[in-house]
């Protein structure tokens, strides 16, 4: 349910998206998808919460914030969502966004790797460490470019800003 997601974990102030409706204000992007596996759906209107907002009304105590659906985790340096479009919408194109279309709640992120459009978001977590990031991985060996048995790659641990 829409409601149930949070934003915890590492946090001051654990935020319910209930909480965060009341508080936020409602933005809208237009962006073409393009995927991986090579085809794009033009002009796609996202309506929904922008991440920094929600990271700001929970106060990150930690680097790393995860974005996630199951075992699919994509994640992102606090420092990196600061001053960006990422969004997490329940609404493309004027309707709310069923489970077929990611709802409800989809992470849509401009200019990055499709990967990073997490579908039916369940958790939005605040962590030390980048180590939970699978989302690459998986995306890759579903259209069968990587073994999704591989290792993660690593990166460099930032600071809390």
């Amino acid at each position: 349910m829409q409601e149930t997601l949070s934003v915890g974990g590492l946090v001051k102030h654990p935020v319910t998206m209930w909480r965060a409706r009341e508080v936020l204000g409602r933005i809208s992007r237009v962006e073409d998808f393009v995927c991986l596996e090579g085809w794009m759906r033009p002009q796609q209107h996202w309506s929904g919460y922008r991440l920094e907002d929600l990271l700001n009304l929970a106060v990150p105590l930690a680097p790393y914030v995860e974005v996630a659906s199951g075992t699919f985790v994509a994640v992102f340096a606090v420092s990196e969502v600061k001053g960006s479009n990422i969004l997490l919408a329940d609404t493309c194109n004027g309707q709310l966004l069923e489970a077929e279309r990611g709802g409800p709640w989809r992470l849509v992120a401009p200019g990055r790797e499709c990967f990073f459009s997490v579908k039916a978001v369940d958790r939005i977590t605040v962590v030390a460490t980048r180590s939970g990031e699978t989302a690459r991985r998986l995306a890759l060996a579903r259209i069968g470019r990587l073994d999704p048995d591989s290792a993660p790659s690593s990166s460099e641990e930032p600071t809390v800003g």
